[in-house]
């Protein structure tokens, strides 16, 4: 097809980091027709370990941050700012009072939305103009979009509950949100919460779920056999996600440990993923003295055979937007339980494909037991995901589509 006719995509995110979010972008990326789109990825940061595995056709920008600049990370910096001269340690010093009489005189909420307005302020300016821009990711990539792009068609996304999100960028949010064509989210439950909190955008808003593809998934699932998951002695429970602790429940895997093994109980919880947090997860495994019963993978470019192989795959999440990885499990056919976070009953029907219960430790440790003894119950599970196993790919990318040729 002459280029000419082709339709400029500008698609954005802060870093590619091993996570859900990094991994719908990929999957969207692998299907997008590039006979007919050009395009072009921006990134804040050229960071993460997703970034060797964007595709070929596409665009990769230079970072959109200007690294010299101190208020990209004001606090995590300043000693190296200091250190650089004196022009920068007074920047520092500025930004320090500024931020600091805005928000003891006028509250946290104005205090970040001065501070993320000035945020975008120290990003490259693009001169392209595209055909529409898709901001994968909330707050900054949004603002950004807003602000510094020029595109016909300009789509947000909010990968999660706005619900649990941190109240202090409402305020800017709602500014920005207002501004945009689409504000899209993954699941029928994330569109009624944002509805609720922005009841005049009800008609932006729309549900866009993450591109999830069986025979993908079923491929890289063959790729390997875990080392950790070859004593045949053992149950074997996997998670994946990134290691942010109070988020995805990692203290009660912790907890659920102390529990297997105070009953001699050979169930080994392996935790795929990696994140911020895991030094400070391995202290309290170490410090709980389950570390026979708990194992820490790090970052893997390719979790699928841990969970291809595991005899239960547990999410005991406190919150979740719509969970990628419970949707990689359901395409791979693997008795589920999850935790009752707010988006649960977009993805599991109770007792049906899977189990949904309270999220407290003793219920999952439990729960947990009962599944691994009740084969039926698990075979059943097992049975009515491969009733319904199919790809949304196509379904998702006619969306895209649709709002791209608007």
């Amino acid at each position: 097809m002459n280029n000419v006719c082709k339709k400029n995509i500008l698609i954005m995110m802060n870093n590619l980091p091993v996570g859900g979010i990094a991994k719908a972008l990929l999957s969207l990326l692998a299907e997008i027709d590039y006979e007919h789109y050009n395009v072009d990825v921006g990134l804040f940061e050229h960071t993460g370990l997703f970034m060797d595995s964007l595709p070929k056709q596409v665009n990769l920008l230079p970072p959109l941050f200007i690294k010299e600049n101190i208020e990209v990370k004001p606090f995590s910096n300043c000693k190296k700012q200091f250190k650089k001269g004196l022009k920068n340690g007074f920047r520092w010093v500025h930004f320090f009072v500024k931020y600091s009489f805005i928000r003891a005189f006028t509250g946290r909420e104005n205090f970040y939305y001065h501070y993320c307005k000035d945020q975008v302020k120290n990003t490259i300016d693009l001169e392209k103009e595209y055909d529409a821009v898709v901001a994968f990711a909330s707050q900054h990539v949004i603002y950004y979009a807003v602000d510094k792009v020029k595109a016909k068609k300009k789509i947000g996304f909010i990968h999660n509950d706005y619900s649990k999100s941190d109240y202090r960028y409402y305020k800017i949010d709602k500014e920005y949100f207002y501004k945009l064509d689409y504000l899209a989210t993954i699941s029928d439950e994330c569109v009624k919460v944002l509805k609720d909190y922005f009841p005049n955008l009800k008609d932006k808003i729309i549900c866009i779920p993450n591109i999830v593809s069986c025979d993908y998934i079923d491929n890289l699932s063959k790729e390997y056999y875990p080392e950790e998951m070859k004593d045949k002695d053992w149950k074997y429970l996997v998670t994946t996600c990134r290691i942010s602790i109070n988020d995805k429940g990692l203290d009660l895997i912790v907890e659920c440990a102390k529990y297997f093994k105070d009953l001699n109980k050979k169930i080994k919880w392996i935790i795929v993923g990696g994140g911020g947090e895991e030094d400070k997860l391995r202290d309290l495994i170490a410090l709980n003295k389950v570390e026979q019963y708990v194992v820490i993978t790090g970052q893997k470019n390719n979790p699928y055979p841990y969970v291809r192989n595991c005899d239960l795959f547990v999410q005991p999440s406190r919150f979740e937007g719509k969970s990628i990885s419970v949707d990689e499990a359901k395409l791979l056919c693997k008795p589920i339980l999850i935790t009752d976070y707010s988006t649960a009953k977009d993805q599991i029907i109770n007792n049906e494909n899977g189990v949904i219960c309270k999220i407290d430790s003793d219920e999952i440790a439990n729960n947990i037991i009962n599944l691994l003894n009740d084969t039926s119950l698990c075979d059943k599970f097992v049975s009515k995901l491969k009733m319904t196993k199919k790809s949304n790919n196509n379904e998702v990318i006619n969306i895209y589509e649709k709002i791209w040729s608007l």
